[in-house]
């Protein structure tokens, strides 16, 4: 015997999706339609939150930690989901937990490191200047060689992103740029 849920044909959730679908593309609408317009808003509604509900962020982060260490350690500690055993031990979970967020970290530490000296460069030079925009790549890898510690032969071929940045550093166009 099914039951109605099993019936149910897996899909869009109509009451979900179609206003949600509506306020997008109504800000989506006003944000083309007057960019300034949209701009200010957007920055005053992101202001008013971050600095009157800023306090709110932090205690959030604080119950949130409160409540993962009363399920690590409280009465639910020893309750397992489902009827297998663990694929993998708590030191691998552990292990793979930080390998993935360094990965995530040096995927996007590695592609946005040259922009972010040419907008904030360093020993005092003028952020967005086309000398600047010239030197990002050697600041970036001596920066990261000083950083880092790591010599210059083992260096590996940069990725995708980065030999697009490196064209776009090194061919930089002579009017003002800036993002």
């Amino acid at each position: 015997m099914q039951t109605e849920n099993s019936k149910r044909k897996t899909g869009i959730e109509p009451k979900v999706f179609f206003p949600s679908l509506i306020i997008v593309a109504l800000l989506c609408y006003l944000t083309i339609r007057d960019l300034d317009a949209s701009n200010a808003v957007i920055n005053s509604v992101f202001n008013y939150i971050t600095y009157t509900w800023g306090w709110a962020f932090e205690w959030y982060m604080v119950v949130m930690l409160g409540g993962w260490f009363w399920l690590i350690f409280g009465p639910f500690a020893q309750r397992r989901l489902g009827d297998e055993a663990p694929e993998f031990s708590t030191v691998s979970w552990i292990f793979m937990m930080f390998a993935s967020c360094t990965s995530a970290a040096v995927l996007f530490w590695g592609s946005i490191e040259i922009y972010y000296y040419v907008a904030t460069p360093p020993f005092g030079l003028t952020p967005f200047s086309t000398p600047l925009k010239r030197w990002a790549w050697p600041i970036a890898c001596s920066t990261g060689d000083r950083c880092h510690g790591r010599p210059t032969a083992s260096w590996r071929w940069p990725s995708v992103t980065s030999c697009l940045s490196v064209r776009s550093v090194w061919y930089a166009p002579a009017a003002p740029w800036s993002p």
